[in-house]
């Protein structure tokens, strides 16, 4: 039942080539048997190796975050939560309007996987004046201030959607789209989360 994910920080800085991969956080948050707080607090030290990022991990029972952008770790309380490429809950534009059509989504007795991908289709451009400074060009935040970006060179090649619901049972959702934003492809899971094994004492 172990869930994990990483977003970049985004601050326009020179990359390291030495740089580990950040996604080798997900990987060793996915390995970790302590409690989702316990592993993001353990990851935390190691942040100054990495170029930026968020890290999200957690099981059925609760979530945690840590940035190495931030300081420590902390435990994510019950409600809705954002995440693009700022710390947790920056009210970056995407998220003003992500947040709200999210909690609309989740107004029933399951998701309404047809206004989340809505959500998460979302090519609306920010304003100039509510744009972020990353220290990238104003022409490339502006391009960037969409929930699904579009360009020549970068943009949203996947969507994905997961839920793990209370009764353990989990659903993954993905669309592929190619440099054009066209969808090129879907595929979906469902499988049941088993609850963890008890711990063996040591014999004695």
């Amino acid at each position: 039942g172990r869930w994990a994910l990483v977003t970049n920080y985004r601050e326009g800085i020179p990359r390291d080539s030495q740089a580990p991969s950040r996604g080798g956080l997900v990987m060793r948050a996915l390995q970790d048997r302590s409690p989702p707080l316990g592993c993001a607090a353990s990851i935390a030290p190691d942040g100054a190796r990495y170029h930026g990022y968020n890290l999200l991990v957690g099981d059925r029972s609760a979530a945690a975050y840590t940035s190495n952008r931030a300081s420590g770790a902390i435990s994510l309380g019950a409600g809705i939560h954002g995440l693009s490429n700022h710390l947790l809950d920056t009210p970056w534009p995407k998220l003003v309007r992500s947040k709200p059509r999210l909690a609309d989504a989740l107004d029933g007795p399951e998701l309404d996987v047809f206004a989340a991908f809505a959500l998460l289709a979302d090519r609306a451009i920010a304003d100039d004046a509510a744009l972020p400074m990353t220290g990238l060009s104003r022409q490339r935040e502006r391009m960037l201030s969409s929930a699904f970006i579009v360009s020549p060179d970068y943009g949203t090649r996947c969507s994905t959607l997961f839920t793990l619901s209370r009764d353990g049972n989990a659903t993954f959702v993905e669309r592929s789209f190619d440099a054009a934003g066209l969808m090129t492809g879907e595929v979906a899971h469902t499988f049941a989360v088993a609850e963890r094994a008890p711990s063996l004492a040591p014999a004695g």
